[in-house]
C-alpha cells in the first residue's frame, strides 16, 4: 500500500491489535524532513521514569513515547549544500494507524549495574483513553501529507489489566478482566472471583489492554 511515495507495510493477515507507528527525522537546521516511517505494532512499550518516583500518569508516559528527541550527526542533504555535512535531527514517533485493540506494556524491569531491578511504582489509568494527540495524523506535516485515520473514533475503553507479583527475578502474573456487565473479575491459574473496580485501578500494572469504543 502506498500513501505519496512512502510504502506502507500489511500484512497478509489482519490482526485486531495491529497498528501503525509514523516516524519522523527533521533538520533543526533547515527543517528538512525524510520521508516518513512507518512500522508494525501489536504493543506499546512505555518506559517508566527512575529516579526514585512513586507513581505516574499513563498520559505523561505516552507524552514521553512521542516526544521529540535530538539525533546528533545525521547528513542532511539540504544543509550538504551549505558545506555543513552533519546536522542535528528531531527523532519523534506517533501513531499514524490506531489499532482496534490497544496493548500497552509497561517496562517496569530495568537495568542497573550488574542486575535487572523492577520498578514497583504506581501507574494511574483511567476506564478510558483517547488517542487523538498521540496520533500522527494529528500533526502539522508541509512535505508529505499525513496517514489518514481509519474512522475519527480515537476513544478506547479499558477491559483487561495484567499485573506481575513479585520482584525482577521471580514472580507470578494475575489477570482483572472486566465482563460484559462492566463487573470486574480477578483471574489467577483456577482462582476466579469478583473485585472492586479500585483494586484494579491500584494494581501494580503490567499490561494494559484497551478496546475501541464502537
Amino acid at each position: 500500500m502506498y500513501i505519496g511515495s512512502v510504502s506502507i507495510p500489511r500484512r497478509s493477515h489482519s490482526s485486531v491489535f495491529s497498528g501503525l507507528l509514523a516516524g519522523e527525522l527533521m533538520c533543526v537546521i533547515c527543517g528538512y524532513r525524510y520521508p516518513t516511517k512507518y512500522e508494525m505494532f501489536d504493543c506499546l512499550s512505555l518506559t517508566l521514569p527512575m529516579g526514585g518516583a512513586t507513581q505516574v500518569s499513563l498520559d505523561s508516559c505516552l507524552k514521553q513515547f512521542v516526544n521529540p528527541e535530538p539525533v546528533k550527526n545525521v547528513q542532511c542533504p539540504l544543509c550538504d549544500h551549505n558545506k555543513a555535512p552533519c546536522s542535528t535531527f528531531l527523532k519523534s514517533l506517533r501513531i499514524g494507524k490506531a489499532p482496534r485493540c490497544l496493548v500497552i506494556h509497561l517496562k517496569r524491569t530495568q537495568w542497573l549495574p550488574g542486575a535487572p531491578h523492577k520498578l514497583h511504582m504506581l501507574v494511574s489509568f483511567n476506564d478510558t483513553l483517547d488517542l487523538k494527540p498521540y496520533m500522527y495524523s494529528h500533526v502539522m506535516r508541509h512535505a508529505l501529507a499525513p496517514l489518514p485515520v481509519e474512522g475519527c473514533n480515537l476513544s478506547y475503553s479499558l477491559s483487561a489489566v495484567l499485573e506481575h507479583v513479585g520482584g525482577a527475578h521471580s514472580g507470578h502474573y494475575i489477570t482483572y478482566r472486566k465482563t460484559k456487565q462492566s463487573h470486574w473479575v480477578y483471574t489467577s491459574d483456577t482462582s476466579v472471583f469478583p473485585v472492586q473496580r479500585d483494586t484494579v485501578m491500584s494494581s501494580e500494572a503490567y499490561m494494559l489492554f484497551y478496546e475501541m469504543i464502537k
